[in-house]
């Protein structure tokens, strides 16, 4: 598995920010950056680049919907794939899917890391990465 270069996390739990950051960079060769909030992981999106986005729904201040919606907006739309993480995928995308908001997938919580590691090895193979 080729090493990545940038993975942005934007999760609000710090034991799951922990886990997955570790996870990332020991064991997938991931340099990852973590947001607790929404709106810090926007500017961060926006103010470097990264290979992909893994953004929790629920989140203080604005939520992953708005995140998602904002990635794409001008001056500076971000062109990273975005993963959504939910505790109910079911639900949170029972309307539309999460290709609606712009992102690639979702994944539920608690995180499979297996399926979480070959979601983000398809979204960067298919991106060039």
């Amino acid at each position: 598995m080729p090493n990545l270069r940038r993975i942005l996390l934007i999760e609000d739990d710090p034991d799951i920010a922990e886990l997955l950051q570790r996870k990332l960079t020991k064991g997938f060769g991931a340099e990852v950056d973590v947001c607790t909030d929404g709106a810090l992981g926007l500017a961060r999106a926006r103010a470097a680049a990264y290979d992909l986005i893994l953004c929790d729904l629920v989140l203080p201040g604005m939520d992953g919907l708005e995140v998602a919606r904002q990635l794409k907006q001008p001056p500076t739309p971000v062109g990273a794939p975005l993963l959504f993480l939910t505790a109910s995928k079911a639900s949170a995308f029972r309307d539309r899917p999460p290709s609606a908001y712009g992102a690639v997938g979702a994944i539920s919580k608690p995180v499979d890391l297996r399926t979480l590691c070959g979601l983000i090895q398809e979204q960067l193979e298919a991106a060039g990465v």
